[in-house]
């Protein structure tokens, strides 16, 4: 909203029109160009009759434009944890500068450029904005995301294992994480989770193993084997 607007004479008259408040005062007035809308509006100025002056009004115009589109915007997924990612914007009009922030609206500066590149800690939203040289309407704010590590990793068992024991007797189950196969794409060594765990002593019969391999931000995959 554009306040403290004034120009009218004489003093003591009245504005008026699409997205005009007066201020009551016979000086100023303010405009809000979202309630008058995009186009050309006529505001007028209004002075009453008195005792010395005849009635009489000026009038001129006010054009609102429309916020221009945001930027196309390409952002990162499945990026690795520590990784340094670049989110790309390009500028409806070559001529304009792409500018980086951390708030759809408001917010900080992060950067000034097409390729905005920074090493995020977890899934990020940033905003790009097209800025066009001189006093002109700045672009919407274009959201890109960039998102971290969805992929689970993969994690093959062993083939069933026979364990024999004496008569009576139980048995220790041993680690078999050792025997598991796992690979991830980002983690290069994933923990694996043994349940029942390692040290466990069972009786007799089929014992189902279950491995659950766990990569750096908390994706999981899981096998299961017999004993």
């Amino acid at each position: 909203v554009l306040t403290g607007l004034s120009g009218g004479t004489p003093f003591g008259g009245e504005y008026s029109g699409p997205g005009v408040t007066d201020d009551g005062n016979g000086t100023t007035y303010s405009f809000d160009p979202v309630v008058a809308g995009v186009g050309v509006h006529t505001l007028t100025y209004e002075v009453s009759a008195g005792n010395c002056t005849v009635a009489s009004s000026a009038s001129d115009t006010i054009e609102v434009l429309a916020i221009p589109p945001g930027p196309d915007t390409t952002g990162v997924s499945d990026f690795c944890l520590g990784d340094e990612v670049t989110v790309t914007a390009v500028p409806l009009d070559p001529g304009n500068v792409i500018r980086w922030y951390d708030e759809a609206i408001g917010g900080n500066l992060l950067f000034e450029g097409t390729d905005y590149s920074f090493t995020p800690t977890g899934d990020t939203d940033v905003f790009a904005q097209e800025n066009p040289p001189g006093p002109l309407c700045v672009g919407e704010r274009t959201l890109t995301s960039v998102t971290i590590d969805s992929i689970d990793p993969e994690i093959t068992c062993p083939e069933d294992i026979t364990e024999i024991v004496n008569e009576g007797e139980l048995f220790t189950i041993p680690d078999y994480t050792v025997s598991a196969t796992v690979t991830d794409n980002c983690t290069e060594s994933p923990v694996i989770i043994q349940e029942p765990s390692a040290g466990t002593e069972i009786g007799t019969g089929i014992t189902e193993i279950t491995l659950i391999a766990n990569d750096a931000v908390g994706n999981e995959a899981s096998c299961t084997f017999n004993v």
